[in-house]
């Protein structure tokens, strides 16, 4: 998690003695603070038309017998946080912002179904797949339950939330990376 979290505070190659000092102390604070939650629904693919907006979901989704929607965040407290470190110590707050981004990812990484892995998941706002989306996404899985909510923008609060959708069955694999198949070229967070 810690090499996640220095990608997503745009570290790139070794850090430094301070930048990790700094992401260690912030990783503690955001660990003590997060309080993960999770929903999930399963959907037959016919179920599941409604929300299949765009080609590359299309194809994210071929092949899959049954289809997860989930919903996933660390709270408000985190949220409230890096907020409070906005106001104090803007590396601190990129820092703990890093980190609670790298903990929601392993967060819905373990609670994937056996046998899948984070490729397999599949967000709004990747490739063609609107951010528009999240509300209908977000009343499916009632994702209300854990405080999740969309902002008129379709961002999520809290923050560091999640949704996605996950193809089930036999024959469905990931084919490649989503970011090498993603179009979105100039993306700080693409991997190589």
């Amino acid at each position: 998690m810690l090499k996640e979290a220095l990608r997503y505070l745009g570290v790139q190659g070794e850090a430094d003695a301070e930048t990790l000092r700094l992401i260690l102390e912030c990783m503690e604070t955001v660990r003590d603070v997060a309080a993960p939650k999770i929903v999930m629904r399963r959907f037959t693919p016919t179920e599941f038309t409604p929300y299949r907006i765009g080609k590359d979901i299309q194809n994210h989704l071929e092949g899959a017998t049954e289809i997860m929607v989930m919903a996933a965040t660390l709270g408000i407290s985190v949220d409230m946080e890096i907020k409070k470190e906005q106001t104090v110590d803007m590396a601190r707050a990129a820092g703990l912002n890093a980190c609670a981004a790298a903990l929601i990812e392993a967060f819905c990484n373990e609670n994937m179904p056996e046998g899948l892995t984070e490729t397999s998941r599949f967000s709004p706002g990747y490739g063609d797949y609107p951010l528009s989306v999240q509300p209908k996404l977000l009343q499916a899985v009632r994702a209300e339950k854990i405080g999740i909510t969309a902002l008129e923008s379709y961002m999520l609060l809290p923050t560091k939330s999640v949704t996605a959708i996950v193809p089930l069955g036999k024959s469905t694999k990931c084919k490649q990376s989503k970011c090498t198949h993603c179009e979105k070229t100039d993306c700080i967070y693409r991997r190589n």
